[in-house]
């Protein structure tokens, strides 16, 4: 099995070795559910491999496409399975197509640091301003601590010039 190679290549398979080495990213797991439909936890045999399978990851991400929300949400449903056992639902539930998308970030995450560095606080005292702040409010904030450049160029300014 080809997949199966390649995770050899990034998991550990020693048993002394329990440190973040050892992690297997869950793009070898969503490839085997998407794209080649290979069981890679039938050679096993140690269960390294199922240990790094992280439901909620893969879950959260197959959750983007319609096709494939309703097996998503059937395992979020039934969270205590064992992880094989909701591996190979996905694995054999699952069309195979080739999916990809974007992690969704929220734009708050980008507000709170705006405004942990224009009030010098922590992270719960932002979160309590910026529910306060409208969004004219977080402008002008962003626009009294944008230090220039190229994203930092005003637009209405007027140039002066020698001539």
């Amino acid at each position: 099995m080809k997949l199966f190679e390649e995770l050899e290549d990034e998991v550990k398979f020693d048993d002394e070795d329990n440190s973040k080495e050892s992690y297997c990213p869950f793009k070898f797991f969503l490839g085997s559910i998407n794209i080649t439909k290979e069981n890679v936890l039938l050679d096993d045999s140690n269960g390294k491999i199922e240990e790094a399978y992280n439901p909620f990851i893969i879950n959260k991400t197959l959750s983007y496409f319609p096709d494939t929300i309703m097996q998503s949400n059937t395992m979020n449903q039934f969270f205590d399975l064992d992880k094989k056992l909701q591996y190979e639902f996905l694995l054999n539930s699952i069309r195979k197509k080739k999916r990809f998308s974007r992690w969704i970030k929220s734009n708050i995450e980008e507000n709170v640091d705006t405004v942990k560095q224009y009030y010098k606080v922590g992270n719960e005292k932002a979160v309590e301003i910026l529910s306060l702040l409208n969004d004219e409010q977080i402008t002008s904030i962003k626009k009294e601590l944008s230090e220039g450049g190229i994203s930092g160029r005003r637009i209405n300014c007027k140039r002066i010039r020698g001539d």
